[in-house]
């Protein structure tokens, strides 16, 4: 009877270790199925808030696969929210990289915003990178609002080299916004320093402030 009960002790267990190890073991918390229970949500407005927080906590292991996910969302607003959350989560992580991926988008107001925020950790974390890479940038209203990103946060630190980058722009209408934005940062740190710069604007509005200030 004894040897009885140890063959069925022993083949319980072996069962018992099969079906442990044979069946996946799909993770409940897993990128995939947080989304599936976002997007089960009734009210649009609760969609839109998880899916930020979300994209704001992602891990970088799971920022393409997020990316790639979101490109079969049906509604553009759920793309957006996401995307761009999860874009600026990446910035935290990779911000040059993050950075240069945003700048191949079509041009739009959600490439704008979203390069701002890039901008913004690529240009605190080195500022002289980020000042050569957003000058290699074609004209258009997202690159203006990167090259003032990154002139205002570089002429927070150093005015000097901020200034004398700006002035090194060949293309006229990011030298001005680029000019403008270290002006107005700096002239708050050390107007003495920046003023012989001001004289040299042309007269307007943009001058008289800066004098102003």
């Amino acid at each position: 009877m004894m040897r009885y009960i140890l063959c069925s002790l022993i083949v319980l267990s072996m069962a018992g270790s099969l079906i442990s190890w044979g069946e996946p073991i799909v993770p409940k918390d897993s990128l995939a199925t947080k989304l599936d229970q976002i997007m089960a949500e009734k009210k649009p407005e609760d969609q839109l808030t998880q899916l930020s927080n979300l994209g704001a906590k992602l891990s970088l292991e799971e920022i393409p696969r997020a990316l790639a996910i979101s490109r079969n969302f049906k509604q553009w607003r759920q793309r957006a929210v996401f995307q761009q959350a999860t874009l600026q989560r990446w910035a935290e992580f990779a911000p040059q990289a993050a950075f240069d991926s945003i700048a191949k988008l079509p041009e739009s107001r959600f490439k704008v915003e979203s390069i701002h925020a890039a901008a913004i950790k690529f240009a605190t974390k080195d500022p002289e990178g980020a000042a050569s890479t957003v000058a290699k940038l074609s004209p258009a209203p997202s690159s203006l609002e990167a090259i003032d990103t990154v002139a205002r946060i570089w002429a927070q630190t150093d005015g000097k080299k901020a200034l004398s980058w700006a002035d090194s722009l060949p293309e006229q209408s990011m030298k001005d916004t680029a000019v403008k934005g270290v002006l107005f940062v700096w002239v708050h740190i050390d107007p003495v320093a920046c003023y012989p710069r001001i004289e040299l604007l042309p007269p307007g509005n943009i001058k008289n402030a800066l004098i102003t200030n």
